[in-house]
């Protein structure tokens, strides 16, 4: 898993674009339940990244799937940009 974290963290640095301005968010960049907060978690094994950390909490509490692919999360990863 660490190499795959290694991985993770080059392709967040380079997808890094300016810095993260809240009012020029769009939907794209919207967590999928709340659709308030920034995406914020990757769920790991399968890598979306769709939920703020509040509703990745909420999510692992009830049961830990993900909420675009229905498979088992094992673990998060909060990305920081």
């Amino acid at each position: 898993m660490p190499h795959e974290l290694e991985y993770v963290s080059e392709q967040l640095q380079a997808a890094k674009i300016g810095s993260y301005k809240e009012e020029d968010q769009d939907d794209d960049d919207l967590c999928i339940v709340c659709w308030e907060k920034a995406r914020e978690v990757i769920f790991y094994n399968c890598m979306h990244m769709c939920t703020c950390q509040g509703c990745a909490k909420g999510i692992m509490a009830a049961g830990a799937l993900c909420p675009m692919c229905l498979a088992k999360i094992q673990s998060t990863i909060t990305a920081r940009f």
